[in-house]
Protein backbone atom coordinates (compact mmCIF):
# COMPACT_ATOMS: atom_id res chain seq x y z
CA UNK A 1 0.00 0.00 0.00
CA UNK A 2 1.06 3.56 -0.60
CA UNK A 3 1.71 6.06 2.15
CA UNK A 4 -0.07 9.12 0.78
CA UNK A 5 -1.71 11.81 2.83
CA UNK A 6 -5.48 11.95 2.84
CA UNK A 7 -6.89 14.51 0.39
CA UNK A 8 -8.05 16.78 3.19
CA UNK A 9 -4.44 17.33 4.40
CA UNK A 10 -2.89 18.18 0.99
CA UNK A 11 -2.27 21.88 0.33
CA UNK A 12 -3.82 23.24 -2.83
CA UNK A 13 -3.88 26.70 -4.35
CA UNK A 14 -7.12 27.99 -5.73
CA UNK A 15 -7.27 28.97 -9.40
CA UNK A 16 -8.23 32.55 -8.63
CA UNK A 17 -5.17 33.03 -6.38
CA UNK A 18 -2.95 31.58 -9.09
CA UNK A 19 -4.39 33.97 -11.70
CA UNK A 20 -3.90 36.96 -9.36
CA UNK A 21 -0.29 35.87 -8.73
CA UNK A 22 0.37 35.58 -12.48
CA UNK A 23 -1.04 39.06 -13.15
CA UNK A 24 1.01 40.48 -10.29
CA UNK A 25 4.18 38.93 -11.69
CA UNK A 26 3.38 40.32 -15.16
CA UNK A 27 2.81 43.83 -13.78
CA UNK A 28 6.07 43.72 -11.81
CA UNK A 29 8.03 42.48 -14.85
CA UNK A 30 6.52 45.17 -17.08
CA UNK A 31 7.29 47.85 -14.49
CA UNK A 32 10.92 46.73 -14.26
CA UNK A 33 11.29 46.89 -18.06
CA UNK A 34 9.70 50.33 -18.16
CA UNK A 35 12.02 51.65 -15.43
CA UNK A 36 15.06 50.18 -17.24
CA UNK A 37 13.95 51.79 -20.50
CA UNK A 38 13.21 55.11 -18.83
CA UNK A 39 16.37 55.38 -16.72
CA UNK A 40 18.95 53.71 -18.94
CA UNK A 41 17.90 54.20 -22.55
CA UNK A 42 15.77 57.37 -22.62
CA UNK A 43 18.77 59.75 -22.40
CA UNK A 44 19.82 58.44 -25.84
CA UNK A 45 16.38 58.49 -27.47
CA UNK A 46 16.84 61.89 -29.20
CA UNK A 47 20.03 60.62 -30.86
CA UNK A 48 18.34 57.35 -31.80
CA UNK A 49 15.43 59.22 -33.40
CA UNK A 50 17.81 61.58 -35.24
CA UNK A 51 19.77 58.62 -36.63
CA UNK A 52 16.53 56.93 -37.71
CA UNK A 53 15.41 60.04 -39.60
CA UNK A 54 18.88 60.61 -41.11
CA UNK A 55 19.43 57.02 -42.28
CA UNK A 56 16.30 55.32 -43.64
CA UNK A 57 15.68 51.72 -42.49
CA UNK A 58 18.71 51.80 -40.18
CA UNK A 59 16.87 50.67 -37.01
CA UNK A 60 19.46 52.37 -34.78
CA UNK A 61 20.04 51.39 -31.17
CA UNK A 62 22.02 53.74 -28.93
CA UNK A 63 23.44 52.92 -25.52
CA UNK A 64 26.10 54.49 -23.37
CA UNK A 65 28.24 53.72 -20.37
CA UNK A 66 30.86 51.25 -19.25
CA UNK A 67 31.10 47.58 -19.97
CA UNK A 68 29.18 45.74 -17.27
CA UNK A 69 31.95 43.42 -16.16
CA UNK A 70 34.77 45.97 -16.34
CA UNK A 71 34.12 48.83 -13.96
CA UNK A 72 36.57 51.68 -14.23
CA UNK A 73 36.83 51.33 -18.02
CA UNK A 74 36.25 54.30 -20.34
CA UNK A 75 32.72 55.50 -21.01
CA UNK A 76 31.58 54.35 -24.45
CA UNK A 77 28.75 55.65 -26.62
CA UNK A 78 27.57 52.62 -28.65
CA UNK A 79 25.53 52.91 -31.83
CA UNK A 80 24.25 49.83 -33.67
CA UNK A 81 22.73 50.39 -37.13
CA UNK A 82 21.58 48.40 -40.12
CA UNK A 83 23.13 49.48 -43.42
CA UNK A 84 21.99 48.74 -47.00
CA UNK A 85 25.50 47.62 -48.05
CA UNK A 86 28.06 45.05 -46.89
CA UNK A 87 30.38 46.96 -44.50
CA UNK A 88 33.04 44.25 -44.70
CA UNK A 89 33.84 44.94 -48.38
CA UNK A 90 37.19 46.70 -48.88
CA UNK A 91 36.27 48.67 -52.05
CA UNK A 92 36.44 52.47 -52.20
CA UNK A 93 32.70 53.03 -52.62
CA UNK A 94 31.87 51.03 -49.49
CA UNK A 95 34.62 52.69 -47.47
CA UNK A 96 33.34 56.11 -48.58
CA UNK A 97 29.80 55.23 -47.47
CA UNK A 98 31.15 54.02 -44.13
CA UNK A 99 33.19 57.20 -43.58
CA UNK A 100 30.21 59.45 -44.38
CA UNK A 101 27.98 57.45 -42.05
CA UNK A 102 30.55 57.53 -39.22
CA UNK A 103 31.14 61.27 -39.56
CA UNK A 104 27.41 62.05 -39.64
CA UNK A 105 26.85 59.78 -36.64
CA UNK A 106 29.54 61.65 -34.71
CA UNK A 107 28.00 65.01 -35.68
CA UNK A 108 24.53 63.90 -34.57
CA UNK A 109 25.96 62.49 -31.32
CA UNK A 110 27.49 65.90 -30.63
CA UNK A 111 24.12 67.57 -31.19
CA UNK A 112 21.89 65.17 -29.27
CA UNK A 113 24.03 63.81 -26.40
CA UNK A 114 26.57 65.08 -23.93
CA UNK A 115 29.40 63.69 -26.04
CA UNK A 116 32.07 65.20 -23.77
CA UNK A 117 31.18 62.61 -21.11
CA UNK A 118 32.32 59.76 -23.37
CA UNK A 119 35.83 58.72 -24.31
CA UNK A 120 34.98 56.43 -27.23
CA UNK A 121 32.35 56.32 -29.96
CA UNK A 122 31.72 52.72 -30.97
CA UNK A 123 29.65 52.20 -34.13
CA UNK A 124 28.47 48.74 -35.16
CA UNK A 125 27.28 48.56 -38.78
CA UNK A 126 25.54 45.40 -39.93
CA UNK A 127 24.02 44.08 -43.13
CA UNK A 128 21.96 40.93 -43.49
CA UNK A 129 20.89 39.82 -46.94
CA UNK A 130 17.70 37.76 -46.85
CA UNK A 131 18.36 34.29 -45.46
CA UNK A 132 22.11 34.76 -45.73
CA UNK A 133 25.01 35.45 -43.43
CA UNK A 134 25.00 38.52 -41.19
CA UNK A 135 27.90 40.83 -42.02
CA UNK A 136 28.98 43.28 -39.34
CA UNK A 137 31.87 45.62 -38.79
CA UNK A 138 32.68 47.61 -35.67
CA UNK A 139 34.39 50.99 -35.64
CA UNK A 140 35.77 52.67 -32.52
CA UNK A 141 36.74 56.31 -32.52
CA UNK A 142 38.41 58.20 -29.67
CA UNK A 143 36.50 61.29 -28.57
CA UNK A 144 39.22 62.66 -26.27
CA UNK A 145 41.90 65.16 -27.24
CA UNK A 146 39.93 66.32 -30.26
CA UNK A 147 42.82 68.46 -31.49
CA UNK A 148 45.65 66.20 -30.39
CA UNK A 149 47.13 63.09 -31.95
CA UNK A 150 44.87 60.10 -31.99
CA UNK A 151 41.72 62.20 -32.20
CA UNK A 152 40.80 60.82 -35.57
CA UNK A 153 42.27 57.34 -35.13
CA UNK A 154 39.76 54.76 -36.20
CA UNK A 155 40.07 51.14 -35.19
CA UNK A 156 38.07 48.40 -36.86
CA UNK A 157 37.08 44.95 -35.71
CA UNK A 158 35.80 42.16 -37.91
CA UNK A 159 35.06 38.95 -36.04
CA UNK A 160 32.02 36.75 -35.40
CA UNK A 161 28.83 38.29 -33.94
CA UNK A 162 25.69 36.44 -32.88
CA UNK A 163 23.23 39.31 -33.38
CA UNK A 164 23.16 42.89 -34.64
CA UNK A 165 21.95 44.29 -31.30
CA UNK A 166 24.73 42.74 -29.25
CA UNK A 167 26.80 45.70 -28.10
CA UNK A 168 29.37 43.53 -26.32
CA UNK A 169 30.25 41.49 -29.42
CA UNK A 170 32.58 42.42 -32.23
CA UNK A 171 31.73 42.02 -35.87
CA UNK A 172 31.91 39.62 -38.77
CA UNK A 173 29.69 36.95 -40.23
CA UNK A 174 27.04 34.82 -38.58
CA UNK A 175 24.60 32.43 -40.26
CA UNK A 176 21.11 33.93 -40.50
CA UNK A 177 18.70 32.71 -37.87
CA UNK A 178 21.50 31.62 -35.53
CA UNK A 179 21.48 33.13 -32.02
Amino acid sequence: MSESAPPALEKTVSGSKLVVAMFTMAIVATSLLWFYWDLHLMPYMPLQEALASEFDDSSPRVDGGQRKMHKGTPLILRVVMRVPFDPTLPDEQTQGQIERRLERTKELAGEYTEIDRFETLEVHLYFQPKEKTLKQKTFSKSLRDKDGPGADDLSQDETSAPSPDSSEQASGETPAGQP
